[in-house]
């Protein structure tokens, strides 16, 4: 839920920056990141996932959308099909909860189309494609309102829980280093220097700034 939250206001400053208007909600916000600016991402950050079309963005040709069977517990299937599945799955689960939340059983009816003048079934939803981003709003979701403990296979063996929270952790960094290089082209690298400078004054010696520190150092040396 941390791993979340420090990415997405790092996606708040951004669409602050470049649209002057602050979002007041979850779904805009990830909505932009992944259909606006996520062209100025690197690799892994650009890949993305079109469920309505079922085509993948970014990735390298031939990259399967279906995980081999055992794919949770491989160390030897490709990391692209790992983030292919992760996208594919989530794109579902957003398409059933919205097929949920407006369709089930309100007798909308489709409005054009093969199936104009049927019930919408979930198959007939559409979602927004889906990126990294996303998949960090499933994992949000599923730590606030799931069972947190069944994310990882093993997570009441210490190794396993250590080695997952460690994993986040350096998700969290590279990809705020990520943000900050592109926020230091928004705004210069001399105001990026000020605004790490005045975070440091405020939380130097109350918190542990050695990751803000390092991206200091690496962005505006």
């Amino acid at each position: 839920m941390q791993a979340y939250y420090a990415i997405y206001f790092h996606l708040v400053t951004l669409h602050f920056v470049v649209n002057a208007i602050v979002p007041k909600h979850h779904e805009p916000t990830l909505r932009y990141a992944t259909q606006t600016i996520l062209p100025w991402f690197p690799q892994p950050w650009c890949l993305r996932f079109n469920h309505n079309t079922t085509t993948l963005d970014e990735f390298p040709p031939g990259t399967p959308i279906k995980a081999p069977s055992g794919w949770n517990v491989s160390r030897a299937t490709e990391s692209n099909t790992y983030i292919a599945c992760f996208f594919r799955t989530t794109a579902q689960r957003d398409q059933q909860e919205k097929w949920r939340q407006h369709y089930k059983n309100k007798k909308k009816r489709i409005e054009a189309g093969p199936r104009a003048g049927k019930i919408y079934a979930t198959a007939d939803v559409k979602v927004d494609p889906v990126s990294f981003f996303n998949v960090l709003w499933r994992f949000r979701r599923w730590a606030n309102y799931l069972d947190a403990d069944t994310i990882i296979e093993g997570g009441d063996y210490t190794p396993h829980a250590v080695e997952f929270d460690s994993s986040f952790s350096e998700i969290v960094e590279t990809t705020a280093l990520t943000c900050e290089n592109i926020l230091k082209r928004c705004i210069g690298s001399d105001r990026l220097r000020d605004l790490y400078r005045e975070y440091l004054a405020l939380a130097g010696g109350h918190l542990d700034c050695a990751t803000v520190e390092r991206r200091l150092s690496t962005l505006c040396p």
